[in-house]
C-alpha cells in the first residue's frame, strides 16, 4: 500500500485523470480563437466539450469580429450518416438561421478527425 491504504496503480490512475482533466480544460477555447489558432482559415471544425453525440460538429463558415475575442460565427451543423459520409444535420439545433449559439463560451475545441 503506498498511502492511507491507497495502491500504487490507483494513486497513478488518479493523477493520471487530473492532468488529463487539466489538459483538457487548458484546450478550451471560445470559436473565434480556434479560428485566431488555426490561422484564421475557413472552414474549419469544431465540437463543444459535452455533446455526447460522437459524429456531430459544427462547420464554421463565417467569423464576425465584433470585440477581440467574441463577435459572431455562422455555420452548419453536421454528422456522419451511415455509410461516413459528412452530411448536413437535419435539424440545426446548435446553428438556428445559420448562427452558431454559444460561440463566445469556452467550451469549444477543434475537431480532427482520428
Amino acid at each position: 500500500m503506498a498511502k492511507n491504504g491507497i495502491s500504487e496503480e490507483v494513486l497513478k490512475e488518479e493523477e493520471r485523470l487530473a492532468q488529463k482533466m487539466e489538459n483538457d480544460y487548458i484546450r478550451m477555447k471560445n470559436i473565434f480563437e480556434i479560428w485566431k489558432e488555426n490561422g484564421e482559415k475557413l472552414p474549419f471544425k469544431v465540437r463543444r466539450e459535452n455533446w455526447t453525440m460522437p459524429d456531430v460538429f459544427i462547420l464554421v463558415e463565417k467569423i464576425v469580429i465584433k470585440k477581440w475575442p467574441y463577435g459572431d460565427a455562422f455555420g452548419k451543423s453536421m454528422n456522419k450518416n451511415k455509410d461516413g459520409n459528412e452530411v448536413i444535420s437535419d435539424v440545426q439545433y446548435h446553428c438556428p438561421g445559420g448562427k452558431i449559439g454559444c460561440a463566445g463560451c469556452y467550451q469549444w475545441y477543434l475537431w480532427q478527425e482520428k
